[in-house]
């Protein structure tokens, strides 16, 4: 089960760094962000909702755990929205990578809120990561960056990490991973959908092509993901989760570097080889049956 849970960690990362892929070109069109963001998870709500009908799943929920999934898609609503407003103030490489402090969030909370153990590998593991992320964010010459971009992603970085030990330590953490998923995506896109019509600028996409855009945007980075990342969590814990999502910036960067032009640098390569080494220490220090985070 660990070594499956590994695995979904890692895919679900992956799937979450390709977000700039499918951000960007979005957000250069006259649409906003939060009109997209509304399709992108309203898209991926249907899309969960569908699966769940073809393997039989209940839909019915408690009171409790409507507030939880309420609160969850309130969470991850939040971290999106800040995401988003950081591409305006940062390279969606450097967003991306300071993005990846939702581990140390993850760890901290755990450890001073949950009085949870910590292993010193773990805490290896985090630091060889946030090393990894040091280069990443001085990548290039011509990088732009901005104190508000950094306190803006800190932000998204807070609400992802309490997403994650929220699914961990509430009454949902046996909810089916499609279940959950499906209600947290569907109370985030009543978020943007509310938030939008109070700004007055909601706006429904009917274009084809630009329909076909939101489709993948919400299978690629946020069905795949947020479902695998449930399940990830389920298997392995918060934590080893958490910090296989050293796999996001690696992919965002290389995103950036192929789509939009940022260099390819002596530090980058550092960086990308001390994200992956903090990987593999999950991974090692998992298959040992460390009991442990």
């Amino acid at each position: 089960m660990k070594l499956k849970g590994y695995l979904l960690g890692a895919i679900s990362a992956i799937s979450f760094g390709a977000i700039p892929l499918f951000a960007i070109p979005l957000m250069a069109i006259d649409i906003s962000f939060d009109a997209v963001l509304f399709h992108r998870f309203f898209f991926t709500a249907l899309m969960i909702a569908l699966l769940m009908v073809i393997q039989k799943i209940d839909f019915k929920i408690t009171g409790k755990e409507f507030v939880v999934l309420a609160s969850l898609g309130i969470l991850y609503a939040l971290s999106s929205h800040f995401l988003f407003l950081g591409y305006e103030y940062l390279t969606p490489g450097i967003a991306s990578t300071i993005l990846f402090v939702y581990p140390v969030f993850v760890a901290l909370i755990l450890f001073f809120v949950f009085k949870e153990k910590i292993a010193k590998i773990t805490w290896v593991a985090i630091i060889l990561s946030l090393l990894g992320v040091f280069f990443l964010k001085d990548g290039g010459a011509d990088v732009k960056l901005s104190l508000i971009g950094i306190g803006i992603m800190l932000l998204s970085s807070l609400a992802y990490s309490s997403y994650m030990i929220l699914i961990n330590k509430s009454i949902v953490y046996k909810m089916p991973a499609l279940k959950l998923t499906f209600y947290a995506m569907l109370f985030c896109s009543f978020y943007f959908l509310a938030k939008s019509l109070i700004q007055h600028d909601f706006q429904l996409v009917t274009q084809p092509d630009r329909l076909f855009q939101l489709l993948s945007f919400a299978l690629v980075t946020t069905v795949i993901s947020t479902v695998t990342m449930s399940y990830a969590i389920q298997y392995v814990g918060s934590t080893p989760t958490a910090i296989l999502g050293a796999l996001e910036p690696l992919v965002a960067v290389s995103i950036s570097i192929w789509m939009f032009g940022e260099p390819l640098t002596a530090n980058l390569l550092i960086g990308m080889s001390l994200i992956i080494s903090a990987v593999l220490l999950v991974v090692v220090r998992g298959s040992k049956g460390d009991s442990k985070l």
